[in-house]
């Protein structure tokens, strides 16, 4: 056999292979696509929007309206720090989110952009409530058990202050432990499918 004609004879193989190479690479990037689709789709019904804010509101203004009380019936006016550093946290937290919102709505976007955009607002979000339910839940405990309890009979601050913390603790990991595992997921789902893209 002439090794030209056995040239010619591949010709039409490798045609055929690398046709089917291009086929398998688009299937596999529509499916990716597809996949980045379905997630940017699962991340926009996801109720962390509705939810996150109500539960961070909930908490500030109650720390606010407890704070406020131990100030005006207890003179307990170190509180007010408490109550500007909960307002400072607020105002931050807002702003890093108006940020973050911005950036997401800002121009074309690749699908990989808005995915990683998307993926800041919603860590934003669970953050600020975790920071938010770690921190100031104690102090609202500790407020709230103030205006219940017999003073005639009181314990240490710091014994209020532990037991607080030890509720809190408990608290969110049965509330907020299964949003950290979803969003761990996320954003591997995120890199991963950035990666491979």
């Amino acid at each position: 056999m002439n090794p030209v004609y056995r040239e010619d004879a591949t010709e039409s193989i490798q045609n055929i292979l690398a046709n089917m190479e291009n086929q398998k690479k688009d299937s596999s990037t529509s499916w990716i696509m597809d996949r980045k689709r379905e997630l940017v789709e699962k991340m926009k019904e996801d109720t962390d929007n509705k939810e996150y804010p109500v539960m961070l509101n909930a908490l500030l203004i109650l720390l606010l309206f407890s704070c406020l009380y131990h100030i005006f019936f207890n003179e307990m006016y170190y509180l007010s720090i408490v109550m500007l550093v909960a307002l400072g946290f607020y105002i931050f937290v807002l702003n890093k989110l108006k940020n973050a919102i911005l950036k997401l709505q800002d121009g074309e976007k690749s699908i990989d952009q808005y995915m990683n955009d998307g993926y800041l607002i919603k860590d934003t979000r669970f953050t600020a409530v975790k920071f938010a339910f770690l921190i100031f839940f104690p102090i609202i405990c500790f407020l709230l058990y103030r205006i219940v309890e017999d003073t005639t009979y009181s314990l240490p601050w710091w014994q209020y202050l532990t037991s607080a913390i030890i509720i809190s603790s408990v608290a969110w990991l049965m509330f907020f432990s299964d949003d950290q595992v979803y969003l761990d997921n996320l954003e591997s789902e995120i890199k991963g499918l950035s990666a491979i893209s």
